[in-house]
Parts: structure tokens; C-alpha cells; sequence
């Protein structure tokens, strides 16, 4: 039975599990799996966690936008796509902000795999109302691509552009 607690009779526990033993405490505190989301949380470098990544995301990066999101992006050398968020505080209070960032990054995570793997990302929403997932799933995506083409078209204009003749 995984996910609930069985009963154990005090005669059936083996010595090591009796009242009063240190692994008696560590197994009662050790819990199931929690929610639906357990095992499908961002890996630590699926993130971008310092202030330099993401002023270098703001300043060098390209900005699309649609009517939900704002999307900077720039170009890594980490082989997979990086997130990061930005909430202002004029969206809402606390539990308003983190329910958004919750959304995003679930939206991230489930589009993870049809976006372009060199890019970070910083996402930006517009108001405190998200559509339904599927739309800011799709929202992501398309953003995405459009920011890495603007993103390959401003290093191509560093070079002489080749004419057809």
C-alpha cells in the first residue's frame, strides 16, 4: 500500500523499531510522496537562480510579448533550456504572485520538451489572470521560437549579409 500508513501492532515491530530508538522516530516521520507534482519539480539547472543570468537574459536577450506573457530570451551554453521568473508586486499580494509563478513554471515544465534547447528564458506575465494552461502552454512555445529567431537574426546582422544574385 504505497501512499498510506498501515497499522503495526507493537508485537509485530521488529527490535529496532521499538519506542524510543532513533530509526523508530526516523521512520515515523518519513512520508509519502506529496502531491500529483512529486518527482516533476525543475531541476536545479533547468533554473536560473542568479542575478547575472538574468540581467544578462534583460540586457542581451530579445523581448516578444503576447496579450499574457513577456518573454526575454538569450542564447546559453548549458544545452537545455533555463527558466526564470519575474513577478512584480503590482499583480497581487503573496499567494496571488506564487499561484502565477506556479503556473508558469508548470507551463514550462510541460512545454519543456518542443522548445529550442540553447535558449534562457525569463518569463514576465502581463496581468494577474493567466489563460487555461493549455493556452500559456502554447503562449510559451510560440514565444519562444519567435525570441530565438530574433535572436539568430540579430547575430546574423553582426556579420555582412550574403545576397542572392
Amino acid at each position: 500500500m504505497s501512499g498510506s500508513i498501515e497499522r503495526i501492532r507493537w508485537g509485530e515491530l521488529p527490535q529496532q523499531l521499538l519506542p524510543g530508538s532513533h530509526t523508530a522516530l526516523r521512520a515515523c516521520k518519513r512520508r509519502p510522496e506529496r502531491g500529483a507534482m512529486s518527482g516533476h519539480s525543475l531541476k536545479r539547472d533547468e533554473r536560473l537562480r542568479l542575478q547575472a543570468e538574468f540581467r544578462r537574459v534583460f540586457q542581451q536577450g530579445s523581448r516578444v510579448s503576447d496579450e499574457h506573457l513577456v518573454l526575454y530570451a538569450c542564447f546559453n551554453d548549458a544545452g537545455r533550456c533555463r527558466l526564470g521568473l519575474s513577478v512584480a508586486k503590482r499583480l497581487g499580494n503573496a499567494v496571488k504572485r506564487n499561484r502565477l509563478k506556479r503556473r508558469l513554471r508548470e507551463a514550462f515544465r510541460l512545454a519543456k520538451d518542443q522548445l529550442p534547447v540553447d535558449l534562457d528564458i525569463v518569463l514576465v506575465p502581463r496581468r494577474a489572470e493567466l489563460p487555461e494552461l493549455t493556452r500559456l502552454i502554447r503562449s510559451v512555445v510560440k514565444l519562444a521560437h519567435a525570441a530565438r529567431r530574433r535572436l539568430i537574426r540579430q547575430s546574423a546582422g553582426d556579420r555582412p549579409r550574403q545576397h542572392r544574385s
